[in-house]
């Protein structure tokens, strides 16, 4: 009875939305108006609100259908956070004109994490507090404390201002009986051990040149956007030799994400999708590349790894493109010949349906036969 009395009278300070709908998208006014009356009736500060908010957030959509998904996104909280952005990028099919944060992760020496929040909506960074702690503890069993450590907002490009709020995380292990003890590190033994003492050699083994067939549509790009190295497949849509000086928005313009396209806006996006699209002097698109920016260990690189995006055969006609312009192992491949089929498909039953609805020209001709000889 005091929960149903106290939302009536928070609902009651936005007077004017009788009913809020789940799938219904609200204005950020709405919002901020039911947590500042969520502050007077509980009178606790805003700050509290969104982190309950954030924390009781993650719950509800681990109960209402995400709850498969979240548990794949990470095998712990760095990676868990490191892949939000690719789950926003999913539910952007579903949830049009979504306005999703962005979030990076660095791994400091001491074990602790600094987590990097990048968002178009300013104020929100005690909701990530909320949504982190319970992330912590439902998913992996951690006590996670948040701490933010800087605030300041930057100019994406000529018309998007991002606010970046930076974190300090500290995890710490919850024991059966309750209590909590530090993590010695964030990287679990087996995982460490693996990387340093099985997947890299002593010396190189696979050449520049191997790489550049393997990868085809990869651009390894230096911190004045040069191109330095890319696959064949790029060179087959574009003038790049290993003499010429180019930079990476001579050859492509970026579709997504929406920002300038500088080496510090890479890196300050590094999770989200990105999309190039390459174009020709008249401004015909020649090739769309969806894919992902490597941070490497030389700091002053950074490698794109990537695939044509295609949808279907009469596409890749367009481009003038093959299947055998795509690798073996790219998804690519399929995706093409099975939405190809599905659409083969649907015709087909179109053509079933239609014939079955409107009579043949034999039925009609023996309708008009019958009919006559009755007249007569």
């Amino acid at each position: 009875m005091f929960r149903l009395l106290s939302f009536d009278r928070i609902e009651s300070g936005c007077d004017d939305i009788s009913d809020f709908l789940t799938f219904h998208r609200y204005d950020d006014s709405v919002t901020m108006k039911l947590v500042g009356s969520v502050k007077e009736v509980l009178g606790v500060p805003v700050g509290v609100v969104l982190q309950l908010f954030g924390e009781y957030f993650f719950t509800y959509c681990f109960e209402n259908g995400y709850s498969e998904m979240l548990k794949i996104l990470g095998h712990d909280f760095k990676s868990f956070m490191q892949n939000l952005d690719s789950l926003h990028a999913l539910l952007a099919f579903s949830y049009k004109d979504i306005t999703a944060p962005s979030f990076r992760c660095e791994e400091e020496k001491d074990g602790t994490l600094t987590l990097h929040y990048y968002s178009a909506r300013e104020g929100l960074q005690d909701i990530v507090i909320g949504l982190c702690r319970s992330v912590g503890l439902q998913m992996f069993g951690q006590d996670v404390d948040v701490e933010v450590t800087h605030k300041d907002k930057m100019n994406v490009n000529d018309t998007t201002v991002i606010y970046h709020v930076t974190f300090a995380v500290t995890i710490k292990e919850v024991n059966p009986n309750g209590t909590v003890q530090p993590m010695k590190n964030l990287r679990t033994e087996r995982r460490s051990s693996t990387r340093t003492s099985y997947c890299v050699p002593p010396k190189p083994i696979i050449t520049s040149e191997d790489f550049c067939e393997i990868f085809p549509y990869h651009i390894l790009i230096d911190d004045k956007l040069a191109i330095r190295q890319c696959g064949v497949g790029i060179l087959r849509w574009t003038n790049v030799t290993r003499t010429t000086n180019l930079r990476l928005e001579d050859l492509f313009t970026l579709s997504k994400p929406d920002m300038t396209l500088t080496f510090d806006n890479i890196k300050r996006f590094i999770n989200a999708n990105y999309l190039l699209e390459g174009r020709d002097s008249e401004g015909n698109v020649l090739v769309k590349l969806r894919g992902q920016m490597v941070l490497l260990t030389r700091p002053d690189y950074v490698l794109f790894v990537g695939s044509p995006r295609l949808a279907s055969l009469g596409e890749m006609e367009e481009r003038h493109m093959f299947l055998s312009d795509i690798p073996l192992y790219d998804v690519t491949r399929e995706l093409v010949l099975l939405n190809e089929q599905r659409l083969a498909e649907v015709e087909v039953r179109s053509a079933s349906l239609s014939s079955l609805l409107l009579p043949s020209s034999s039925s009609s001709s023996s309708s008009s036969s019958s009919s006559s000889s009755s007249s007569s």
